[in-house]
Parts: structure tokens; sequence; C-alpha cells
């Protein structure tokens, strides 16, 4: 008879432990493949799971079960995946889960502490894992809100470098097609812009001149108190300086006469960022 109990007992364990893995698998391989479900197939998991555990309890013993601590283990894995609240009905749902299974099977003395530190040490458990849970959740939101405030912030800046580098080439385009030739300068008197029409009338490629000093690409030009006016053009001591029919060896062709305003270059704010140079070829 001894045998024929312990048997049955392996049989039946046997028997629910199977089951549970089969139904845990079909759940898993539910959510996997139906995601926008997943939390409707975790609340019939959570159930089956109760079931299962009410079932493998009451078979082997009720509160004497050696399978008791299925429930603290459910009860953390059911309630993080749901909310504060939910984690609590849970947690009383396994509880009186719990007692039920214990008291349908015969009762040892002091059975009552046992069942109450149970109690006690589940609703702990599922309180502990409810906080953590719901901090969780709390700093997953806030971090989805940092990376949608990122994703937001990317676009408006790559749509704000798109609309600068279209200003930029607007720019570039009105001074290429200006008739008269167009020089810039920074505040170190470097080049930094030379039209089409500069090229056309000096024979000097842009590349060949941006980052030069004036002195450098007009040596017969820019020297003594013309370059000192420049300077002062530049620091906004001076308001323009004109340079009249002034002669330029150019390197291919005859020497050209060009007239010169230089002009004060300023941002927004009133600063000074260099010099604008308007140059126009006389030569008849």
């Amino acid at each position: 008879s001894l045998s024929y109990s312990k048997d049955s007992f392996q049989t039946r364990t046997l028997i629910l432990i199977s089951s549970f893995m089969i139904y845990n698998l079909l759940f898993w391989l539910l959510a996997f493949f139906k995601k926008e479900r997943l939390r409707l197939y975790l609340a019939l998991s959570s159930i089956a799971d109760l079931l299962f555990v009410f079932l493998i309890v009451f078979l082997t013993g009720g509160i004497s079960s050696p399978f008791v601590f299925l429930f603290y283990l459910i009860i953390p894995l059911s309630t993080y995946f749901f909310s504060f609240a939910t984690g609590l009905i849970i947690t009383s749902s396994y509880t009186v889960a719990h007692i039920i299974a214990c008291i349908l099977n015969p009762l040892p003395p002091g059975y009552m502490t046992t069942m109450g530190s149970r109690i006690f040490y589940a609703f702990i458990l599922g309180l502990a894992i409810g906080i953590l849970a719901e901090k969780d959740r709390r700093d997953k939101r806030r971090i989805e809100k940092l990376n949608d405030d990122l994703k937001a912030k990317t676009i408006q800046l790559q749509t704000a470098y798109e609309d600068l580098k279209n200003i930029e080439q607007y720019l570039f385009n009105i001074i290429e097609s200006i008739h008269g030739g167009i020089i810039t300068v920074n505040r170190d008197g470097q080049v930094t812009t030379w039209n089409q029409s500069m090229e056309d009338m000096t024979g000097i490629a842009r590349q060949e001149v941006l980052d030069k000093s004036l002195s450098e690409v007009f040596p017969a030009i820019f020297k003594g108190q013309l370059e000192q006016d420049l300077e002062m053009v530049i620091k906004g001591e001076l308001g323009m300086v004109h340079v009249n029919e002034t002669r330029h060896d150019v390197i291919k062709g005859s020497p050209v006469l060009i007239n010169m305003d230089i002009h004060q270059l300023k941002d927004s704010a009133g600063n000074p960022l260099g010099a604008v140079l308007v140059v126009e070829d006389v030569t008849e």
C-alpha cells in the first residue's frame, strides 16, 4: 500500500510538472509570435500558474507539501509584469489558493502559525516586487520619453542643418551670379570668399587664394597705407575705403584697372567678422 501510494504520488507529480512545462512553453511561444497580445498571454499564464500550484500543493500534502515554495516563485514573476495594484490582487489570489489547498488536507498542530507566516512572507514579497516593478516601469517611461525627445531634437537639428546648407548654397549662388568681383576676408585679413568674377578678372582660381592674406594675393596693391586701412575697416575704425583705378597685373593677358570698395563685415549683433571687397574692372 505504501509502495502504491509512493508510486501514485510520483506519477501525479510527474504529470503535473510535465503539464506545467508544456503549457508554459505554449504560452511563451504565443507571446513570442504574437507580441501585441503579450499582456493577455501573461494574464492567462498567471491564471494557469495559479491552478497548477493549487493542484500540486493540494495533491502533495497541503500545508506540508514540498512544493509550497512554488507560491513564492510565481508571485514575483507574475507581479513584476503587471501594475502594483494588479500585483496585490495576484498575491491575494495565490494566498487564497494556498489556504484552500492546505485546509482541504489534514492540518497538523500549529498550522495557524505556519500558514500565517507564509501569508505574511507572500505579501511582503508581493509588495517588494510590486514596488520594484513600478519603479522599473517609471524608469522605462522616463527613458522612452528622453529617447523620444532626443529623436525630436535630432530631427530638428537635421532640419536646421539642411536649412542652413540651403541658405549657404543660396548665398553662394548669389555671390557667384554677381557680375562684379566679390572678396571677403576674416578678422585676420585672410580670404574666405573669391567669386567666379574674381577668377575671370584676375586669372587666379579660388583654391589658390583661400586662407591667404590680400597682401599675398595683391602684393602690388595691398601694401603700406592700404593694408593699414583694411585693418582699420575690419576693426570698425574706418567706415569704408575706396580704391580708384588701380593697376593689377593678371596672370594671363593684359593688365587691368580696377576700382575697389572695402566695407566692414559684421554679424547680426554688430560684432566685426572681417571685410567685404567689391571689385570692378574699369579697363577700357
